[in-house]
């Protein structure tokens, strides 16, 4: 049974029409042409990027001929921006190249793939090596810093699938990590498992997860924390489990059923927080045997993002999405602020319009969030003192 705390006495800041009593404005707002998606990391605008350009800083960087940007962003550990082209000159080939934040070209390989596929996950790692990940049917590329590749398969002689996921992490040492499945059956048990990766080599299979489908992965320090379905039953219907792994014994310490699928997660150095629409769910990180807390919201909300920063968790919400035959729009925004340390809850209405396409990124000093929303990218102080 879990414990559930009302913060009945902070939490009138939380009903829709009470959002005026706390108003956050924009210190800065920038307006991109509509075409261009902007590209953000520790709560900075890098560049933007199109499908016929990217800009990092004031270069501007053409699409080569025949080809569309599909995707571009920041890997968060090294401070590259990768850029992932279709080549349409051959049949299910992509062009990778790997910038930094100058402009400058370090890097450039095609990737080409057997089948249309969804786009790769890609890692770059200190060294130079790059690792192209394929979800469909778990198979690895190496790339060498020389441009030499290595090819191979997770699970040999698996089939080929979209509904298949790899999910990644990297620990404080920068280890990196992969779940992978071992299929989309939602029968199967026991289908995922836990890798960690080295350059140039296979990944190193660690364990056998009793999970189907993985949703969440984290690490912090030595804990893993995956959230993911099973059955409980047999052939009873998926449950929504949480399972934390110590990565140095690679003993699972924890394996329990949630109420349902958070609509985000987040590990910080003590506690496990998973964020619903209606509340806040906090749970010990060391004793797993402690009973955990909810921390209700007044009103239904819709979570788009959370951060933490070691006071504050800070989670972008929006308190009524209107859904139509269109797709979804974000009406209203709403910076819930939440207290690590005494559990109290104020919220703060953006002055933000509507919007049907949002992202944000924290600032490296915990103090600035800034706000992608739509072609226009606003810049928040966030409210620190009470």
């Amino acid at each position: 049974m879990r414990r559930q705390l009302l913060l009945i006495c902070f939490l009138p800041f939380l009903i829709s029409h009470s959002y005026g009593q706390n108003r956050l404005t924009a210190d800065t707002s920038v307006v991109l042409d509509a075409e261009y998606s902007p590209l953000l990391y520790n709560g900075s605008m890098w560049g933007k990027w199109s499908a016929g350009s990217l800009v990092l800083g004031n270069e501007e960087i053409r699409t080569p001929p025949n080809a569309d940007l599909q995707s571009a962003w920041v890997d968060p550990d090294e401070s590259n921006v990768i850029a992932l082209y279709r080549d349409y000159r051959e049949q299910n080939q992509f062009i990778v190249r790997i910038y930094n934040q100058a402009a400058e070209l370090k890097h450039s390989f095609p990737l080409r793939r057997n089948r249309d596929v969804g786009l790769p996950l890609i890692r770059v790692f200190r060294s130079g090596w790059s690792l192209c990940l394929f979800p469909e049917d778990q198979s690895y590329r190496w790339i060498s810093p020389t441009g030499g590749a290595i090819t191979g398969s997770v699970f040999p002689n698996t089939q080929f699938d979209l509904e298949k996921k790899i999910l990644t992490a990297v620990n404080s040492q920068g280890d990196f990590f992969s779940l992978q499945m071992k299929s989309s059956d939602v029968r199967v048990k026991k289908n995922i498992v836990l890798m960690r990766w080295q350059e140039g080599a296979r990944p190193d299979s660690l364990l056998t997860l009793p999970l189907n489908i993985p949703y969440y992965f984290q690490i912090h320090n030595q804990l893993a924390w995956v959230i993911g379905t099973a059955s409980m039953l047999d052939n009873g219907p998926p449950d929504f489990i949480e399972t934390r792994i110590d990565l140095t014994t690679l003993q699972i310490v924890s394996y329990r059923q949630l109420r349902g699928i958070p609509r985000k997660s987040i590990l910080t150095t003590d506690k496990a927080f998973l964020i619903y629409d209606d509340g806040i769910i906090m749970e010990s990180v060391g004793d797993v045997t402690k009973t955990s807390e909810f921390f209700p919201f007044q009103d239904q909300t819709y979570v788009r993002d959370v951060f933490s920063d070691g006071r504050f968790l800070w989670i972008l919400a929006t308190p009524d999405p209107h859904v139509d035959k269109t797709g979804i729009t974000f009406p209203d925004f709403v910076i819930i602020r939440f207290q690590q340390a005494n559990h109290l809850m104020t919220a703060h209405a953006l002055d933000l319009p509507p919007a049907n396409r949002v992202s944000a990124s924290l600032s490296t000093d915990k103090t600035v969030l800034l706000i992608a929303h739509n072609s226009v990218v606003s810049q928040f102080r966030l409210p620190i003192n009470p």
